[in-house]
């Protein structure tokens, strides 16, 4: 790692930079550095990745220790200033009203060519000094997803939500997943299902990985419960899972390696991490009347950037391609339950829906 100072402020004080370190660098910024109280503000010396190329602005790098134990963290990656531009007053308008439920947003910007869109950087000077949620703003040395979960030391829920910069789901839907992540925290929750599994084309032939797309009008539990050699997982466009897999993700050489090479799919990684740990496939949310998830400009997304995934020709038969290759190397990788063991099939509900209870 390396230390940063901001250079226009006067140095900060040694006790509180030698405690943002340590904590940094043994508890992923989180409780032991919370629990001692500790407050940095602008001043202090703020501990980054070497990986990291800038580094931007964190508002009130420690707060007070009582953390609602159900925010969460959202990380959004950046790519496309014409995105930027369309969507990213109406996303960080909505995120840093949220409050109650956020407690931080991590902006990853993924682009070497192009400067940190202005309004970003001049969000996170303005919210240096005020409250909840905060926002640190990151840019990344390579066009690379796997920055997406390498911001585990700034990381101080456990909830973590990665929602791409062209959705923006509402306030409503955000609670809601939240409430549902909370009973069972190890799984993965997301608004995309995604079945995937090893299966045989024919009796007896060889196996063959399969990435089947299940659109949201036609998922029911009992069509998608019907082929028992496929699992659940959601894609990242809106998913919310432990911090934890965060870090398995980091220490992974190979998972890092296939996600640079191939610049995709970094998503199903997750799932798989999750899965192999707990035995469950992902939960899909379903959504109805007043949970929302709006759609916004889609131009030059960073993994659909033509041209930016090798062997990709912008097709979608190459992409589901692609993604079945990484289900492919996720059972290589993690074993026959990379995306959840046949015995617990069944037993943990795989869906929830939002709606409205009349409360």
């Amino acid at each position: 790692m390396r230390y940063l100072e901001s250079a226009d402020v006067q140095p900060a004080d040694p006790a509180c930079v030698r405690d943002a370190v340590w904590a940094l660098q043994h508890s992923n910024f989180h409780a032991d550095i919370l629990s001692a109280g500790t407050v940095c503000r602008r001043d202090a010396t703020v501990a980054v990745h070497e990986g990291w190329g800038e580094y931007v602005g964190l508002s009130n790098v420690v707060v007070a220790a009582d953390v609602k134990a159900t925010a969460a963290t959202i990380v959004i990656m950046g790519h496309s200033l014409s995105r930027a531009n369309a969507n990213y007053e109406q996303i960080f308008t909505q995120y840093m009203s949220q409050g109650a439920d956020i407690d931080s947003v991590v902006f990853v910007w993924a682009n070497q060519k192009e400067p940190i869109p202005l309004y970003v950087k001049w969000l996170a000077s303005k919210r240096r000094e005020t409250g909840t949620p905060h926002l640190l703003v990151l840019r990344a040395r390579r066009n690379s997803l796997n920055y997406r979960y390498l911001v585990g030391d700034f990381v101080r829920t456990d909830a973590v939500f990665t929602v791409d910069d062209d959705v923006l789901p509402s306030p409503r839907l955000v609670r809601c997943m939240l409430e549902v992540w909370a009973r069972a925290p190890d799984q993965v929750l997301g608004l995309d299902l995604r079945r995937v599994g090893m299966v045989e084309k024919t009796t007896g032939s060889e196996k063959r990985a399969m990435y089947e797309h299940v659109r949201h009008e036609h998922v029911q539990p009992s069509r998608v419960a019907g082929d028992a050699r496929l699992r659940n997982t959601v894609i990242g466009q809106t998913m919310l899972f432990h911090r934890r897999y965060m870090a398995m993700y980091a220490r992974d050489d190979a998972v890092l390696a296939l996600v640079e090479r191939r610049k995709n799919c970094d998503d199903i990684i997750i799932n798989a991490f999750a899965a192999n740990a707990t035995g469950f496939g992902a939960t899909l949310v379903r959504r109805s009347k007043g949970f929302l998830r709006a759609k916004l400009s889609d131009a030059h997304g960073l993994s659909n950037t033509v041209g930016f995934a090798p062997g990709m020709d912008g097709t979608e038969n190459a992409w589901f391609a692609l993604r079945a290759e990484f289900v492919e190397w996720a059972y290589e990788h993690f074993g026959p339950s990379a995306f959840g063991h046949v015995e617990t099939v069944g037993k943990f509900p795989t869906f929830h829906t939002c709606e409205n209870t009349g409360k």
